[in-house]
C-alpha cells in the first residue's frame, strides 16, 4: 500500500531541509526500527535500498545494520546520511535507543512494537546534529502500521489524541468495498 515507501520518502525530505553545516552538508541520523531483525533484514532493508541507489550508499549487515549515504543537491549542499537499523520490540529493545542521538526515527510496522520503543524514539531525536555542527532543523518520529486492533496501544494513542499537547498528522487509508 505504499506506507513504507512513504516513510522512507518523508526521511529523504527531512534530509533535504536539514540546513547545511559550514562545509555545505546536510548532516542527519536516521533510526529505522522493525520489531525483529530477519523482518527488518528481508522486508525493510530491501524497500530501503529500492530508493538509495548503491551509488549514494549502501547498509552493512550486522546488529544494528549501518548505512551511510551521500547525496549530492543540485544547490552545491550535500546529504550526508547516517542510518542505524534496529531490531527493537519491547521495554528492554527500547534501552537500545536510549545512548544515541538521532535526527528522526522511523518506526516500521509500529504494531509489532511496544509503546516503550515509541517513548524511547520521541526522547532521542532532535539530538543529530548538535548545535556544534549545525543544530537538527527537523525533528520527527514516523510511523506505519495497518489499522491495529481495539486495545492495541497505538489505537488508543491516536484515537485520544490531545491536539493541542502534540503535533501529530494521522492519515488512514479507505476501508476496502
Amino acid at each position: 500500500s505504499g506506507k513504507s515507501v512513504a516513510c522512507i520518502e518523508e526521511l529523504l525530505f527531512i534530509a533535504m531541509r536539514q540546513e547545511p553545516d559550514a562545509h555545505k552538508r546536510r548532516n542527519v541520523r536516521f533510526g529505522v526500527i522493525r520489531a525483529t531483525y530477519p523482518n527488518l533484514k528481508s522486508s525493510t532493508k530491501k524497500t530501503w535500498e529500492k530508493w538509495f541507489p548503491a551509488q549514494w550508499g549502501y547498509v552493512t549487515e550486522g546488529a544494528p545494520m549501518t548505512g551511510r549515504y551521500t547525496i549530492p543537491l543540485p544547490d552545491d549542499t550535500v546529504i550526508k546520511m547516517e542510518v542505524l537499523m534496529i531490531a527493537a520490540e519491547d521495554e528492554e529493545d527500547a534501552k537500545k535507543l536510549r545512548s544515541t542521538d538521532f535526527t528522526a526515527i522511523w518506526i516500521n510496522e509500529a504494531t509489532e512494537v511496544s509503546e516503550d520503543i515509541l517513548g524511547a524514539a520521541v526522547e532521542r531525536v532532535g539530538r543529530f546534529p548538535t548545535a556544534h555542527d549545525g543544530d537538527c532543523t527537523q525533528a520527527n518520529v514516523l510511523l506505519d502500521y495497518n489499522k491495529p486492533p481495539r486495545g492495541h496501544w497505538l489505537y488508543d494513542v491516536f484515537n485520544n489524541l490531545d491536539e493541542d499537547s502534540i503535533f501529530c498528522l494521522l492519515y488512514t487509508s479507505p476501508s476496502p468495498r
